[in-house]
């Protein structure tokens, strides 16, 4: 009776492990405009679920700089999100679902009044949780031997670490634009 329980639990438990990961599409028909974008940056990402797990994970980002506020979001889910609410237009009733693990933050940034709105997805297409926090204040510590050029930019290497977790990001001063993603759009 014990080999048969644990046999019916452990694929359970597999799948619940492999959805955490897991991101799902949803409906963004009711999204509405709150600034334009006079600049849009791309990004890659890699990233770790936590700080002491070894297992990278990747995402390609965007950031939609404008006038009043910068948006910090995953490519590759807006894809498909777009894609599932032009589905559901359509009349469908399933939905494909985002590749891998991108990331599954969406920060707006309000510039003025320095407060990021937060859109956390649940695994398991459960919901998503919206909170809204203080934009942080981050320290960056410039390495002052460390330049490289990238894209015609010469750029050089900062540091940082933050909420448990340390960051390396190469910067440049030939664009004048105070952010980047959310963690890093300070100092």
């Amino acid at each position: 009776m014990k080999k048969l329980l644990l046999f019916l639990i452990l694929p359970l438990v597999t799948l619940y492990v492999k959805a955490q990961t897991e991101v799902f599409s949803a409906d963004i028909s009711r999204a509405s405009v709150i600034d334009t974008a006079r600049y849009k940056v791309t990004y890659a990402l890699r990233y770790t679920c936590h700080p002491q797990v070894a297992e990278k994970f990747d995402d390609v980002r965007t950031v939609l700089i404008g006038d009043k506020y910068v948006k910090d979001f995953s490519d590759i889910i807006f894809h498909f999100d777009s894609i599932c609410t032009a589905d559901i237009r359509r009349g469908a009733d399933t939905f494909s679902n985002p590749p891998g693990s991108p990331w599954p933050y969406e920060v707006v940034l309000n510039n003025r009044e320095r407060y990021a709105d937060i859109k956390y997805r649940l695994s398991s297409g459960m919901d998503i949780l919206h909170y809204s926090e203080s934009a942080p204040d981050i320290k960056w510590n410039f390495a002052a031997d460390s330049t490289i050029t990238i894209l015609g930019y010469e750029c050089q290497l900062a540091h940082t670490d933050f909420a448990g977790r340390h960051y390396s990001a190469w910067f440049t001063t030939e664009i004048p634009l105070p952010f980047g993603p959310y963690n890093a759009s300070s100092g």
